[in-house]
């Protein structure tokens, strides 16, 4: 059969015999076969007219999906929504690319990489491969919540579809855009209507809710793979006038300055400035802020069902 099962062409009973709810497999996407995704929906709530509001997931570097959607299932079978985890593989554009999904295109310097268009595949999942399979859900407008390379993701997306979103929470990124027309993307703005088909930053202020949060002990500094080998070389190449230990931290930031940095930028846009979260404790794992992030999501979801 070559056409879509969708959950109206069999009876409810039958929907998790069929993994079409309770956690389902990863689904390549329509847009790039590479890109998958997959759903915890709560098979006790999900109807074909149900539309459930989604929350999407988004995994970290490491690309860990399974460890997001428990983390957040308790939300789902609570709040009565259903959660999304996208799957961008590592390597897409080049075979030292960590890093394609979470600046959702390449920068113009990069551009030679490849063509990968994170934002696009996931609108695509979201208007195009969910609707068809699961018309009990509300993809419209989403709630996002992404960890460390995911949150960088979740905060640049947020930045160029605010329409799309509802809420977000952005957890221990390892790097953010900044609202500056002096830099060009991925670290500034200048030319992102260039990459991103003439968009520009939207009303940041229709984002009704934001988490900026990250551990206590999440201090270790952050810079991408090209970075850290830059760096490296300095070292490796022992010139006399380089600092390579200095070079590296350079080009490196703590994920709680980014945050900040990102709470006075959403200030200037007119968001009432979130504080940055502290999770006493908290290491660079999803583990240590997942219950932050999974009170947040009720509170946000409890809010659209009122």
């Amino acid at each position: 059969m070559s056409s879509i099962i969708s959950t109206r062409d069999l009876p409810q009973s039958l929907l998790s015999a069929a993994r079409l709810v309770g956690y389902t497999p990863h689904l390549a996407s329509t847009y790039d076969a590479r890109v998958s995704y997959a759903l915890y929906i709560p098979p006790s709530h999900y109807t074909n007219d149900a539309s459930l509001p989604v929350v999407v997931a988004v995994h970290g570097t490491t690309r860990q999906t399974t460890p997001l959607l428990s983390a957040f299932q308790e939300v789902a079978d609570t709040c009565r929504c259903a959660i999304l985890a996208p799957l961008f593989p590592a390597g897409l554009n080049g075979p030292n690319d960590w890093d394609n999904y979470r600046v959702l295109r390449p920068s113009k310097q990069d551009a030679w990489l490849g063509d990968t268009q994170a934002d696009t595949a996931l609108l695509n999942i979201l208007d195009t491969d969910v609707p068809a399979r699961w018309p009990g859900l509300d993809t419209g407008k989403v709630v996002l919540a992404g960890f460390s390379g995911g949150a960088s993701m979740v905060q640049r997306f947020c930045l160029l579809y605010s329409e799309r979103v509802i809420a977000a929470s952005i957890a221990a990124p390892g790097s953010t855009t900044k609202l500056r027309t002096s830099q060009e993307w991925p670290e500034g703005t200048a030319d992102m209507a260039d990459i991103f088909d003439g968009r520009a930053t939207g009303d940041l202020t229709s984002i009704a809710a934001w988490q900026l949060v990250v551990g206590s002990d999440d201090t270790a500094l952050e810079g991408s793979l090209e970075s850290i080998v830059a760096a490296a070389q300095g070292w490796q190449e022992r010139k006399d006038d380089v600092d390579w230990e200095q070079l590296l931290r350079s080009r490196m930031v703590s994920r709680r300055e980014l945050l900040e940095t990102f709470a006075d930028d959403l200030a200037k846009e007119g968001v009432k400035k979130p504080s940055v979260e502290i999770v006493p404790g908290g290491k660079h794992a999803l583990k240590d802020v997942a219950p932050a992030m999974a009170q947040f999501l009720k509170d946000v979801i409890g809010d659209i069902a009122r």
